[in-house]
């Protein structure tokens, strides 16, 4: 009785029907997949003028590598000098707004606005008191922006248990760190 289980996203979206005006999603948010969020940061791009899709990809990269480090945008460091960052950063605070907008998150957003409601909400306490054990499968495949979370939720519960084997960890390409 009261056991939920589920992917980081699955989770993330279940609290975020429930509580997301907390954190400015609404209760009806759609989430846009892959193919849609690009779409939406070439729909960007097309209002800053032509950019070829090799660069389109490169931004879109550098955005979910920030979002897998569970940074927004005013929280990214970039070095004037380095124009491709820049321009990345201006695609990621344009692409947020966009999606706030729309009231739509994309899957890196879903993560990042979960953890702002676990850590900043003045509703996390009620929300996320009856948490009394936390389990974790393929650790070994933990994000920053997912480790994170299991910190934030480790807090509040009385057991953490995680299950990983460094040897298994199969999504370095998507942030993953088996250093967690």
């Amino acid at each position: 009785h009261g056991v939920q289980l589920g992917t980081f996203h699955s989770m993330a979206a279940r609290f975020l029907r429930r509580h997301g005006p907390a954190v400015g999603v609404p209760h009806a948010f759609v989430i846009y997949d892959a193919d849609d969020s690009a779409r939406v940061r070439r729909q960007i791009l097309k209002g800053t003028g032509k950019v070829e899709e090799g660069r389109q990809r490169a931004l879109g990269a550098h955005i979910e590598s920030w979002q897998n480090d569970g940074l927004w945008p005013a929280q990214v460091a970039t070095r004037p000098s380095d124009r491709i960052q820049q321009q990345a950063l201006d695609l990621y605070e344009k692409y947020v707004q966009r999606l706030s907008d729309m009231g739509a998150v994309d899957f890196g957003g879903l993560l990042l606005k979960w953890r702002d409601l676990i850590v900043d909400s003045s509703r996390s306490e009620a929300i996320y008191a009856n948490v009394l054990h936390l389990l974790v499968d393929e650790f070994q495949d933990t994000n920053g922006i997912q480790m994170q979370i299991v910190e934030a939720l480790g807090r509040r519960a009385q057991t953490v248990a995680v299950v990983g084997d460094d040897d298994q960890a199969i999504y370095g390409w998507r942030g993953a760190d088996a250093g967690n």
